[in-house]
């Protein structure tokens, strides 16, 4: 990101935590014109569909659970948990045009930060479903020559997300991988750093699928359920 786009992002989260009312934000929108928020609403009845679909596979049960979604983006999944009677949803979400629209929705609960550093802030042992897509990146355990040191700060942010969940807990990883050209940075995903550091804290890799996982970008999905 560069040094204009962190001022923007700051002066953005200045102004939108003062906004009160969804006319308000969405004449700011209309004003500004950001890059991503139109291209996320765009595309939010094909991300709808993609969490429905996770939950119509795992034959995940919405209604009266605590859940978290890590990155939100548009807020699909907090709707759908929303619509299908959901006790408890919170979210995290560092962008401030993504979480000021859904904190304006009135009904869930959100935290505007970095969650890579700031996960062991939430309460532990409170939701029953978590979902991250697209909000950690799978390449970040790749860098050289920091290589063991994000291995290492990616162990941790796992630790810490175990420990947000409650028994039985469904947690749900779909990370993203740099691509370029249609072909991404990491070849081959089951055999990735990566894909070690997550499995050995005891997560699956789950069979590809339906609309949900896409190659390039999406082609993973981790699966744990706390015992």
């Amino acid at each position: 990101m560069s040094l204009r786009d962190r001022v923007d992002r700051v002066v953005h989260r200045l102004v939108l935590n003062r906004v009160n009312t969804m006319e308000e934000f969405n004449r700011y929108v209309s004003k500004l014109q950001p890059r991503e928020f139109p291209r996320y609403r765009e595309m939010s009845p094909l991300k709808r569909l993609k969490f429905e679909t996770v939950v119509a596979v795992l034959s995940l049960e919405l209604k009266s659970i605590n859940f978290l979604d890590i990155g939100c983006g548009f807020g699909d999944a907090l709707d759908v948990c929303h619509e299908r009677g959901a006790n408890r949803i919170e979210f995290i979400e560092w962008d401030p045009f993504f979480f000021t629209f859904n904190r304006l929705k009135g009904w869930p609960i959100g935290y505007q930060m970095n969650h890579l550093r700031g996960l062991h802030h939430l309460e532990r042992r409170k939701f029953d479903l978590i979902w991250i897509k697209g909000s950690i990146c799978a390449d970040m355990v790749n860098k050289w020559p920091m290589r063991k040191t994000f291995q290492w700060q990616l162990s941790n942010w796992l630790d810490h997300l175990l420990r947000l969940g409650r028994r039985g807990c469904t947690i749900i990883l779909c990370p993203h991988w740099t691509n370029k050209d249609a072909r991404r940075k990491t070849e081959n995903v089951e055999q990735s750093v990566f894909a070690r550091v997550v499995q050995s804290k005891g997560f699956s890799l789950l069979p590809t699928i339906p609309n949900h996982n896409r190659e390039p970008e999406y082609p993973s999905t981790f699966l744990m359920r706390l015992p």
